[in-house]
């Protein structure tokens, strides 16, 4: 697993606050990645020296491009290394023109064949991991790249273009990785914790009566509430958009879809939509990994 961080502005760039907030977060999540850690900055930010001293560190602080007025994120990223285990797979990831960012958790079972039909000889993948497909899988799709993906996942994309920068925050069709957002007037945080929101010092600490009442009820509080008031669970199958304004969120993927419902007044089910059978050499990985899984559990 990895552990993944960060602030969205719609009113403006982001401040050294934003960049401290995503450090404690990072710093709250450590346990998730333990071996590698990243942090995207907008450049005119870094340059101005408003970054705190734990930002300054040029092997794991990158940026990128902005004109210091427009909108901008900080995204950050906690590795545990699985795919590639060398720097090529730090996070968050960013292609070669440094206009797309990444940062990823999970597992992508087809990644082997996704890179297949989006290698080019102008433009070879630069790492090992299933990270760069998404990132390669969005230049060429954009937002339906979630629907080529078979897997377990979470991610926080960030396009850096100057004249309409966005963040697309996703999550695995059966909400396998966890991913939890705040947003208030001018800003979005997000992390995989809602103990790492609460550490960012941008997050009220104030319970959500509602959610404890559904606890009692229900033994678990339903999506999207948590026990923090404002802190929001994005759903499973749905993505979270930031463009030029407040976040967006619209479903990707429905369980519901698949399950057969009652036609009419008759006893026929109405059909359920087919589920397209994944490749046999990604089921088979999927299969592996959670052989492994069970088996390090009972271990």
């Amino acid at each position: 697993m990895c552990g993944l961080a960060g602030v969205v502005r719609w009113s403006g760039r982001p401040s050294g606050e934003d960049v401290a907030a995503v450090l404690s977060m990072l710093d709250a999540q450590a346990h998730r990645g333990p071996d590698d850690w990243g942090l995207l900055v907008p450049r005119s930010l870094a340059q101005s020296g408003g970054l705190p001293v734990a930002a300054r560190d040029p092997d794991h602080v990158r940026t990128y491009d902005d004109d210091g007025v427009r909108p901008g994120a900080v995204l950050g990223a906690r590795r545990l290394s699985i795919l590639d285990l060398t720097s090529r797979g730090r996070m968050p990831m960013g292609e070669v023109r440094g206009r797309l960012w990444v940062a990823h958790n999970g597992e992508i079972y087809n990644h082997v064949e996704l890179r297949r039909e989006l290698a080019s000889a102008a433009a070879p993948f630069c790492s090992a991991t299933d990270t760069e497909v998404i990132l390669r899988g969005y230049a060429r799709w954009g937002d339906e790249v979630v629907t080529r993906l078979r897997g377990m996942f979470a991610f926080a994309l960030f396009d850096a273009t100057p004249a309409r920068p966005r963040l697309v925050l996703a999550r695995d069709r059966l909400g396998i990785k966890p991913l939890y957002y705040y947003r208030d007037g001018e800003r979005l945080v997000w992390a995989s914790e809602v103990r790492a929101l609460l550490r960012s010092g941008l997050v009220p600490d104030d319970e959500n009566p509602e959610a404890l009442v559904r606890f009692l009820q229900l033994g678990s509080v339903p999506a999207p509430q948590t026990t923090v008031k404002g802190v929001m669970a994005l759903e499973a199958g749905h993505c979270l958009t930031v463009e030029a304004g407040p976040p967006e969120i619209r479903r990707f993927w429905d369980l519901t879809a698949f399950i057969p419902v009652r036609a009419g007044a008759g006893d026929r089910l109405a059909a359920p939509k087919r589920w397209r059978r994944p490749a046999r050499s990604s089921r088979t990985r999927s299969g592996f990994t959670w052989s492994a899984t069970c088996h390090s559990a009972s271990s």
